[in-house]
């Protein structure tokens, strides 16, 4: 999504489990999502996100704090909630409504 945003050029490679390249899995235990540039890996979201704001400032997807804030508060309690989604098997009872 940051390369997108940021309206660079980018290969995309899907792997599996299976299919990921050794150079994934013997430095850097097969973490996905994974950047590769400049002969370096980043495989955490948000380093990923940092490094690509550092090296392609603009546009910057840095926005202040209120914005920040307000981010947080959009998608408080949605990934417990799909986790939960996610994991209930339905039975009949009132949480299958």
């Amino acid at each position: 999504l940051v390369l997108e945003e940021k309206g660079l050029q980018y290969e995309l490679k899907p792997c599996t489990e299976d299919t990921k390249p050794a150079w994934l899995t013997e430095y850097y235990e097969g973490k996905l999502p994974a950047l590769r540039h400049r002969k370096e890996c980043y495989v955490e979201s948000d380093v990923i996100a940092d490094y690509l704001d550092f090296f392609f400032p603009d546009p910057s997807l840095k926005g202040g704090k209120k914005e920040m804030d307000e981010a947080e508060d959009a998608i408080s309690g949605f990934f417990p909630s799909v986790a939960k989604y996610l994991k209930h098997i339905p039975d009949g009872d009132d949480e299958d409504q």
